[in-house]
């Protein structure tokens, strides 16, 4: 999965809601999450965990930095991801 199309599974788990994804990453304003919701530059790796635990098993940190996850999360490297 490419970076921009899991930031668009973010908000569709969202409910395309950007506030929602702003209030679950500790924001309250959905100004500070639109640069990835809408323009698609990654998620900053330390909001991916914060993302993955609150949709397990529907978004995964290899999902959201499919490029770098193993620079940030060596361990991951073992885990099989379940489609």
């Amino acid at each position: 999965m490419k970076p921009i199309a899991a930031n668009r599974k973010v908000l569709e788990l969202a409910g395309n809601n950007h506030a929602e994804v702003a209030r679950i990453l500790g924001y309250i304003d959905r100004r500070n999450v639109w640069q990835w919701t809408k323009n698609g530059k990654p998620f900053p790796a330390y909001h991916c965990v914060t993302l993955e635990r609150h949709w397990p098993g529907k978004i995964s940190r290899k999902q959201l930095r499919p490029h770098d996850w193993m620079k940030h999360w060596p361990e991951l490297a073992s885990q099989v991801e379940v489609a």
